[in-house]
Parts: C-alpha cells; structure tokens; sequence
C-alpha cells in the first residue's frame, strides 16, 4: 500500500511538472515569436548624457515625458520601437538621431491595446535643438534628423524655430 500511495504521489508530480514545463516552453516560444517583448525598455524623465536606444533592447516604452537636455544627443538606431504609455512628448532641446532605413524604419507608435489618434502628444524641437546641416544637394551631413520614421497615434512633430531634417516619413 505504502509504494502505490508513494507511486501516485510521483506520478502526480510528474504530471504537475510536465504541464509547468510545457507551460514554460509555450512561454519562451511566444517570446521568441515577439521579438523585443522580453527586451521592453522603460523610459521617461531627463536624457542628459549622450544615449543610444538600440534595436537590440526595442521596444522602448514612454512611461513619462522625456526631455534631451541642451548639449546631448539621444540616438535611435534603425529598426527601433518606441511605444507611450500614456499622453506623453518627447522634448528635444539637444539633438535626436532617427536615422533608420527603409528596410528598418523607427516607429513611435501607442502602446495601448487598442491604439487610436492622440493617445500620445508629440515630438517636439525646441529652437535650442540642434539644427540639422545639408550639403548644397541637400544631403544631410549633420544634426538632428527624422528619416525612414513612422509617427502614428500621436499629434505628430512639433517644430518650434528649428531645423530638424526630415524626410522619407
């Protein structure tokens, strides 16, 4: 009697750990079929060294304002997801790199279930961004810059006495 009781036991433990374990497989499959979930990055609040949001810990989520600091540059590499949370802007009285590519554009898009206009504020230069610089074929050269970036569910660009280079959006 003592072995089959102490047998159900063990097998009822193998039931239990067969099932977490195929829950635990499930979970790292899902992961790996939603490239960045495991990765998402919490941002808000005040950049003020130079920073580089890299596709390889994409998505960032907006949490809270952000502000580039006069002076620092905040990078987004090609291919980067930024999603708010909330009614939030970025500010930018630096510098902001959204250089992507048309095989890997930037977004910054809501991070709502279901995402619809305005559930985020802006990106906005302020007149101490730092301007961008052309060559006389217009080719950028330098500054801040909005290229291969898609910008949805929120009010937009804000451009305030400044000269941002934008194009391919």
């Amino acid at each position: 009697m003592h072995e089959k009781k102490g047998g159900s036991t063990m097998k009822g433990l193998i039931d239990k750990t067969s099932r977490t374990g195929s829950g635990l497989i499930l979970f790292w499959l899902l992961m790996l079929l939603m490239p960045g979930a495991a990765n998402a990055v919490d941002v808000s609040g005040i950049i003020s060294t130079d920073s580089t949001w890299t596709a390889a810990n994409s998505p960032y989520i907006v949490t809270g304002n952000i502000l580039v600091s006069s002076g620092v540059t905040l990078t987004v590499e090609p291919a980067v997801s930024v999603k708010f949370n909330g009614y939030y802007y970025i500010r930018v009285d630096g510098e902001l790199i959204a250089n992507g590519a048309a095989a890997a554009p930037i977004t910054f898009t809501s991070n709502l279930t279901t995402p619809a206009p305005g559930d985020w504020k802006e990106i906005n230069f302020k007149d101490s961004s730092i301007d961008a610089v052309i060559d006389a074929n217009d080719n950028y050269l330098s500054g801040g810059i909005i290229n291969h970036v898609v910008v949805e569910y929120g009010d937009g660009i804000l451009i305030e006495d400044s000269y941002p280079y934008i194009s391919n959006n």
